[in-house]
């Protein structure tokens, strides 16, 4: 038995360092090597949670673009969730290098039909050889009423922008690269087609690079991709025995990550699951989780884990602790995960999941050892977060469950979708609530604030980095040391983006 007090982020305060004039901050994180054995690098230490509330493809697409990562939620059937990973994937390339096409038999109806479909300007024509005949684009497939059932040819541009392969790529990386895209955009300016086609030297496409991609790399610079220049996604799945089937659909889809969401991470079927993946796709990076103990991470790193996700109850729809008695407050959960890891494992990143209420709370997560943060009830409410605006008591609000919910178990059982409080099949009673939190706007806007306040916890620690953040000193305090944090004694003429106290 432990007797040794466990602490939340209230309870703690970081200690003031020496701050040098000129320091330049720098809260990208390294988390991990990527499934082709890249570094997978976040510009900011932030994961959207994976729940169905909170994640899914615009969610995802908004936190890549962002320098995040987003974690799709599995209570969609497999199916579906690969569907949007595949979304995500495609949102954004430096080069797509298997693009929707048709060929030269399809029909001017066929063809607008399909553009509908995928959401695309413009598609390629090819023979049936796969040489490049023209582009279909979409102002000329519409309003073809008496035209429809014509070959696209008839309509198509004859003269879109074609380029070889070496006309676009890095010299020494091989990659794309985007100066030379925009070089060659700026040249073509009487081809409105908005499309580099890159064909080889017998004209067969090779791949499509769009004006859109080109602009949205100039507007997200600091943007999670891959090294084909695809934004990031993550995905969870569950472990039941249908786990694998999901992760062939996944993997196939290019998810980038995988998590493992379960309540209860220090188990046989957590262990089980891990060691089904790495079998199968061994390099595929592995969030397991979650636990909340030394034990608990010893154990997922032995199975194989790459990332280890710590955290029982601490979410603000969790109802863990107070129905079971089970969990641990969450400063002290990643400290002793963290500490247990550093001797034998230093690589297994760790990440802190839930009970951030301040922007103050990344930092102090950061100090106890966690790599990354992974949020729920911080993203909630966003524009990009599933689920439609609506009025409670005159605000505007969304609704934001917990997985655990009753609500959010059924929507998991209608969809044959494994739960993260299945075990061998039972559902349990619910772990979570379904509650209304206020409409919030732009996920940028909150991702900004937080990572403003990551960047003042460095300048006022003299961290320059997240890695210095971890030696910064810590102290506990009282309950009269957490209200003396807050503005006190006061009444506020107005709220700020980056405060509340609740």
């Amino acid at each position: 038995m432990k007797t040794t007090i466990a602490l939340t982020y209230d309870d703690v305060a970081i200690q003031p360092g020496y701050y040098k004039e000129g320091s330049e901050f720098d809260i990208s994180i390294l988390l991990c090597k990527d499934r082709d054995g890249h570094d997978l690098i976040l510009k900011k230490p932030f994961l959207s949670a994976a729940m169905d509330t909170v994640t899914e493809v615009e969610m995802a697409i908004h936190m890549a673009r962002e320098g995040c990562l987003g974690a799709i939620h599995a209570n969609l059937t497999a199916e579906v969730q690969a569907k949007q990973v595949t979304q995500v994937k495609r949102a954004e390339n430096l080069m797509i290098t298997t693009p929707i096409h048709v060929n030269d038999t399809t029909t001017i109806r066929e063809t607008a039909e399909i553009i509908q479909k995928v959401g695309f300007s413009s598609i390629p024509v090819l023979d049936k050889d796969g040489k490049i005949l023209g582009l279909a684009v979409n102002p000329s497939v519409r309003f073809q009423d008496e035209n429809y059932d014509k070959s696209i040819i008839t309509t198509m541009v004859q003269n879109p922008i074609i380029v070889k392969l070496s006309d676009v790529q890095d010299e020494k990386f091989g990659f794309v690269d985007l100066e030379k895209a925009k070089r060659i955009f700026a040249k073509n300016t009487q081809n409105n087609t908005k499309a580099l086609l890159v064909a080889d030297e017998n004209n067969v496409l090779i791949g499509l690079i769009t004006s859109k991609d080109v602009d949205n790399l100039k507007t997200f610079p600091h943007a999670s991709k891959d090294c084909m220049g695809r934004l990031r996604v993550a995905a969870a799945i569950s472990t039941d025995a249908k786990a694998m089937e999901r992760v062939r659909l996944l993997a196939n889809a290019g998810v980038d990550m995988l998590v493992i969401d379960s309540s209860q991470g220090y188990s046989d079927y957590m262990a089980n699951t891990i060691k089904a993946i790495k079998k199968e796709f061994p390099t595929m990076p592995v969030v397991a989780g979650n636990v909340v103990t030394a034990e608990g991470a010893l154990f997922l790193a032995e199975a194989g884990a790459d990332i280890i996700k710590v955290g029982v109850g601490p979410g603000a729809i969790c109802s863990t602790r107070k129905i079971s008695g089970v969990g641990l407050p969450q400063f002290s959960a990643v400290l002793e995960v963290c500490e247990a890891l550093q001797n034998d494992y230093p690589h297994i990143a760790v990440i802190a999941d839930g009970g951030i209420k301040h922007t103050g709370d990344v930092g102090k997560a950061i100090v106890a050892g966690a790599k990354a943060i992974m949020m729920g009830n911080v993203f909630s409410g966003t524009d990009e977060t599933p689920g439609e605006i609506t009025i409670h008591k005159g605000r505007k609000v969304k609704i934001y469950r917990g997985m655990g919910s009753s609500d959010a178990m059924e929507s998991a059982k209608k969809v044959g979708a494994g739960n993260r409080y299945e075990q061998n099949g039972k559902v349990p009673i619910s772990h979570g609530v379904t509650t209304y939190v206020p409409y919030k706007g732009a996920v940028a806007d909150i991702i900004f604030q937080y990572a403003g306040g990551l960047g003042e916890t460095l300048k006022l620690t003299g961290a320059t980095n997240l890695a210095e953040l971890k030696n910064a000193q810590w102290r506990q305090i009282t309950r009269a040391g957490e209200i003396e944090s807050h503005p006190h004694d006061v009444e506020l003429v107005h709220g700020e983006p980056n405060y509340h106290n609740e």
